[in-house]
């Protein structure tokens, strides 16, 4: 893609960005008088596509490129004869980043496939979860948290990536994920490719007790590169009286590593 049609690319996004709203209206979020303490923590969602596209080691030059604090990855394949890698380490080797905990959701190709957390610091808990169906899908789902720390403030970051068709099974999922975290009550924050738009029912639900992490009632688009049409990949935190979202932005840089683009915020936890 020659540098033209990208600014023209990336003009368009800017455009039509403005049309989508994370909230009940479009007026914008009024910035705090009051600077608040605390601890700013760049997270970063990103479904990588296997590596399919421009191989793994271009999925870790876009994370380099951003460096987040900690990223929730969905769609990773690892140790299979498809992908003979292990994927956790070849990112782990090529990036920033420290630690990891993959959230499996199940054996594919003789290996193994599903979310991967990827972390600056080292973590104290964890946990993962299988997601059930209500119309049985080729595809298991899965939703996973791990409990980290920076500049002495903990918190949970959790990943998951929901059913792709059926509503019936978002609803469901979205639900069972309420009830898994339904007992921290600690800072926590969501990411992933939740396959449904902001308004949607199911999402209406996870809104309940998460809040959408984005800035001036806009999230952007996610899918597909490198023309996104749909917003459906997120980061979203809990509870409001302890994080505060500082930035919130879609990574149009990356419009050819992936069939998704990344998404980046950074929130300040507080409490």
């Amino acid at each position: 893609m020659n540098s033209k049609i990208r600014t023209y690319l990336l003009i368009l996004l800017s455009i039509s960005w403005l049309f989508y709203s994370c909230g009940p209206d479009n007026n914008p979020i009024e910035p705090d008088p009051d600077p608040i303490e605390g601890v700013s923590v760049k997270c970063m969602t990103y479904n990588i596509y296997s590596g399919d596209k421009k191989g793994l080691e271009a999925i870790a030059g876009v994370i380099n490129e951003i460096d987040p604090d900690i990223v929730g990855l969905q769609e990773v394949e690892t140790n299979s004869t498809r992908v003979p890698r292990n994927v956790i380490e070849v990112l782990l080797q090529n990036t920033n980043m420290k630690y990891a905990y993959f959230v499996k959701t199940y054996n594919v190709n003789g290996g193994k496939y599903g979310n991967l957390i990827l972390s600056k610091t080292q973590f104290t808990d964890s946990a993962t979860f299988a997601l059930d169906e209500v119309i049985s899908t080729p595809y298991p789902r899965a939703f996973g948290y791990v409990k980290t720390q920076k500049g002495g403030k903990s918190f949970y970051f959790a990943v998951t990536h929901l059913d792709y068709q059926q509503e019936v099974n978002k609803q469901l999922q979205v639900e069972q994920i309420l009830e898994d975290v339904k007992d921290i009550n600690s800072p926590m924050i969501l990411v992933g490719d939740f396959n449904m738009h902001a308004d949607s029912n199911p999402m209406a639900t996870l809104l309940s007790k998460f809040t959408l992490g984005c800035l001036n009632n806009n999230y952007g688009l996610t899918v597909s590169t490198p023309k996104p049409t749909e917003a459906i990949d997120f980061l979203m935190y809990s509870p409001v009286d302890s994080i505060t979202p500082l930035e919130y932005n879609v990574y149009y840089d990356a419009f050819s590593e992936s069939d998704h683009f990344p998404v980046v915020a950074t929130f300040k936890i507080h409490d």
